[in-house]
């Protein structure tokens, strides 16, 4: 039993338009952390705690990195997780990185 019903037609996506809808899905993702970073930063950098090096004990951004990943694969992860790093390069208070 064919799931396409008599009378539809089966809709096929070329690698160029998965390409393209990885990279866009990355980048609207990768956005998305960013700004999410950006309202929530004064949150994350007061629970901070100084004996775990500066690092942060909820960081919701990087969820939006992880669903990013489970949506659109590892191609589209990827480059959410770089834009959403630089974009928490700028924001974060510490001097090496996110």
């Amino acid at each position: 039993m064919s799931e396409v019903k008599l009378g539809e037609v089966k809709g096929v996506r070329t690698v160029k338009s998965q390409l393209t809808i990885k990279i866009a899905g990355g980048a609207i993702f990768g956005a998305l952390s960013a700004v999410v970073a950006f309202v929530i930063s004064p949150i994350i950098n007061a629970s901070k705690i100084s004996a775990l090096w500066g690092m942060a004990l909820f960081d919701p951004t990087s969820w939006i990195w992880i669903i990013c990943f489970l949506i659109f694969g590892p191609l589209a992860g990827v480059i959410s997780s770089v834009i959403g790093s630089f974009g928490l390069l700028i924001i974060d208070l510490n001097p090496i990185g996110p």
